[in-house]
């Protein structure tokens, strides 16, 4: 905590992607924000997820022409990877991470949503 400003934190996931045979082709890593330290309505506003398979619009979709309902198309907002913040949100430095010797307490001010946000 840095006076009365909430810091997010972070946390970087490994991958190694592999071809069919089995070997390592590359070795991946991502930084994320560890997605339980957001607390609604204070470090964001609205939260969207995309939880619904195409199969069941289109089941939905059948249902209501065969039971002849009628159906309305609605517009979601979702939340993309790497859209710009228009609030102030910090990320810790991940464990790993160092800043010279320096023992000063360093966070990064984000401008972009990182994964996990």
């Amino acid at each position: 905590m840095l006076g009365s400003i909430q810091i997010i934190k972070a946390i970087w996931s490994f991958k190694c992607k592999r071809v069919p045979d089995g070997t390592v082709t590359k070795h991946k890593a991502q930084l994320c924000a560890h997605g339980g330290m957001p607390v609604g309505g204070v470090h964001f506003w609205d939260t969207y997820s995309p939880v619904v398979q195409m199969i069941s619009v289109r089941l939905l979709l059948v249902l209501s022409l065969l039971l002849g309902l009628k159906s309305r198309s609605i517009d979601f907002t979702l939340a993309f990877t790497q859209a710009p913040i228009d609030m102030p949100t910090y990320l810790d430095l991940p464990t790993g991470f160092s800043v010279g010797d320096s023992t000063d307490e360093y966070v990064l001010e984000l401008k972009e949503t990182p994964y996990g946000l």
